[in-house]
């Protein structure tokens, strides 16, 4: 083989690497996902656009209903959240439905899982909402972090985080200049967090624990910047405890640039250097 052949084989085995590395963690399975892509890691739905050009919308009536996720690459402890936007992608922050959700370790960490999760949908009228899924992961982390900003400096952001969002219509009675949202389950910091789910006839998993509201991670995974319902106040915490920073958005880092979007370019270029070395006498 000459020096251009292994330059090109070399190339041809990096580029498959960056390709195959967009194939994704975590997305929508119910409602039907803006994008099939399931590694968008940019807050807060990857750089899809919000009810972009031939994207699907879900219509949903309001109150609690099972919505579908699925996770095509397991990550240990690697909670979720879901939460909605009013007319925009720019207020997910405002209308957390449910955080922490516990992740599901027990099965092959290789193999696709859908989970399923018993959301209430707000009584709006809403003819563009969409709902959001986000899921940190707390794996690739030391020790807890904060996501999608720091609370006041003292947690650290999570690094690598996965996100899918869907479009939805809801046809509920309340109309959007009266509508008044207070979010009352647990928030905070994340850290590896993990329950027994159960596998059902269709093969998604249901969380076995039973409970009333909200479910709540033991004390064993909760942070020390975490609420059991948001209307309580974070404990007192030494600036000292945690490594961190007071940015407000999340940082944009070369981990963060993993889906389609990113890695197109750099394929592109490896293409342009495979064309070359392929003429070279």
């Amino acid at each position: 083989m000459t020096v251009s052949q292994q330059l090109v084989f070399l190339f041809l085995c990096i580029g498959m690497f960056m390709i195959s590395s967009v194939s994704g963690h975590a997305r929508w399975k119910y409602p039907t996902p803006r994008t099939s892509d399931s590694g968008l890691k940019s807050y807060p739905c990857g750089g899809v656009e919000f009810f972009g050009n031939g994207q699907p919308v879900t219509i949903l009536q309001p109150g609690k209903q099972i919505l579908q996720f699925e996770e095509t690459i397991s990550h240990t402890g690697a909670p979720f959240r879901i939460a909605l936007s009013i007319n925009s992608d720019s207020n997910y922050e405002k209308y957390i439905l449910i955080d922490h959700i516990p992740h599901n370790d027990q099965s092959d960490s290789s193999s696709l899982k859908v989970y399923q999760y018993l959301v209430d949908i707000p009584n709006i009228k809403c003819q563009k909402c969409s709902i959001s899924l986000t899921n940190p992961m707390t794996d690739k982390q030391s020790g807890c972090c904060s996501y999608p900003t720091t609370k006041t400096g003292n947690s650290e952001l999570c690094g690598s985080v996965y996100h899918s969002c869907a479009n939805i219509q809801i046809n509920g009675t309340v109309e959007l200049s009266n509508f008044k949202y207070n979010y009352t389950g647990p928030c905070g910091d994340y850290t590896q967090e993990s329950s027994s789910w159960t596998k059902q006839s269709d093969d998604s998993w249901k969380l076995d624990n039973m409970y009333t509201g909200f479910y709540v991670p033991p004390t064993s995974q909760q942070c020390s910047r975490f609420k059991i319902s948001c209307n309580e106040t974070y404990p007192e915490v030494s600036n000292n405890s945690q490594n961190g920073n007071s940015n407000n958005e999340p940082k944009t880092t070369i981990s963060n640039c993993i889906p389609s979007s990113c890695v197109a370019p750099f394929v592109f270029y490896f293409m342009i250097v495979l064309f070359v070395l392929l003429n070279i006498n």
